[in-house]
């Protein structure tokens, strides 16, 4: 950004060196964790590098319960130490030792002139100079409540100096009006600068992923894939079309569902006495192949790999699926088929030329 505008993001790492108490840290995220109507997450400073920063805007995500009302209060000093009682205390350690109590730490912040802000997730820290920065969130009310995604820029305007030194006053009427507008560009540039993680199928919104499928020549008519499976999917997209009409293209989509084992066995790979068999392996053309997998029948998982398989596979072949259930392992290249199964269980004897097929009964 020009004129040496910077943004701090508090990241999961930094996050996890505050003091929390009433909520706990989740995925970048404080959430409530008990029933508690006082709750406050105190955060170690942030560090800017420059005497007498002038921080600017901070923003942050929340949602409040009802009844609920989240306070910030942030205070910047160009020192991490203050003077108490005759030694130096630091003030990092004392904003993050539970076994201080809050109004100790409340007095402190307001000899630092902290500025105060409530149900506010969008602020302009103007006042506040000093290299480092601290933040105290505090929540009163019950309900549960959660906020994340923290930032600030420093200095927070990216108008005022453009203008004549005469007129670059902090706080005054024209410096706020600015704001207003220079708040705006931020918004827009960060739309930009996030333009790439829409086309990244790891951040893409759900929405998208379909149109990048379409793109990439894979039609998925039905909406029959979920959010993960789209994903990977896509991801998948660039090596899948390199090797379309080939074995591995088949193989690599049922890994996208399937975990267990799974048994891709080619027709034209078959000898001539079980071609002659006429087991169902052996029926259709030496182009076909069947694709065997060791779990319970899954409609949806057939009606999937059957629609993305017969996009990938090679062109004058048809896909025979098969579901081995629990029920469903005999000997080599004998099965049940799908929606098959043995009544009356017990010995069974089968030579190399039988198979089972549909509801049948296997006579002692």
């Amino acid at each position: 950004m020009p004129y040496g505008i910077h943004r701090y993001l508090y990241y999961p790492s930094r996050l996890a060196r505050s003091l929390a108490s009433g909520f706990a840290l989740r995925d970048g995220a404080f959430e409530t964790e008990e029933d508690s109507p006082y709750r406050t997450v105190f955060l170690a400073a942030l560090d800017s590098g420059q005497e007498d920063c002038p921080w600017g805007r901070l923003t942050f995500r929340m949602s409040l319960g009802e009844d609920t009302v989240l306070t910030l209060h942030a205070a910047a000093a160009n020192e991490n130490r203050v003077q108490d009682g005759g030694r130096l205390l630091d003030i990092d350690a004392f904003l993050l030792d539970p076994g201080q109590p809050v109004k100790r730490k409340a007095r402190l912040f307001q000899a630092m002139g902290a500025a105060q802000f409530s149900n506010q997730n969008d602020v302009l820290l103007y006042g506040q100079k000093g290299r480092y920065l601290w933040l105290w969130f505090e929540l009163a009310g019950e309900g549960g409540s959660r906020f994340s995604h923290i930032s600030v820029t420093v200095p927070g305007d990216n108008f005022l100096h453009t203008f004549p030194a005469v007129y670059q006053n902090q706080g005054e009427f024209l410096h706020r009006y600015l704001s207003v507008f220079s708040s705006l560009y931020a918004d827009l540039q960060d739309e930009i600068e996030r333009l790439p993680q829409y086309l990244d199928p790891d951040t893409a919104p759900a929405g998208l992923l379909p149109v990048f499928a379409r793109w990439l020549g894979i039609e998925l008519d039905g909406n029959f894939l979920d959010e993960e499976h789209l994903r990977r999917l896509v991801k998948l997209a660039p090596e899948l079309i390199a090797c379309k009409g080939t074995r591995r293209a088949v193989q690599l989509i049922v890994g996208l569902f399937v975990t267990g084992k799974t048994y891709l066995i080619e027709h034209n790979l078959l000898n001539r006495e079980q071609l002659a068999a006429g087991s169902s392996l052996g029926d259709g053309t030496i182009y076909d192949f069947s694709l065997l997998i060791s779990q319970e029948p899954d409609e949806l998982l057939l009606s999937r790999l059957r629609f993305l398989i017969d996009q990938f596979k090679p062109l004058r072949s048809r896909a025979n699926i098969i579901f081995l259930g629990s029920q469903g392992n005999l000997d080599d290249y004998s099965y049940l088929d799908l929606n098959a199964m043995l009544l009356q269980p017990g010995a069974r004897a089968l030579d190399d030329k039988e198979a089972v097929f549909g509801m049948v009964r296997l006579e002692e």
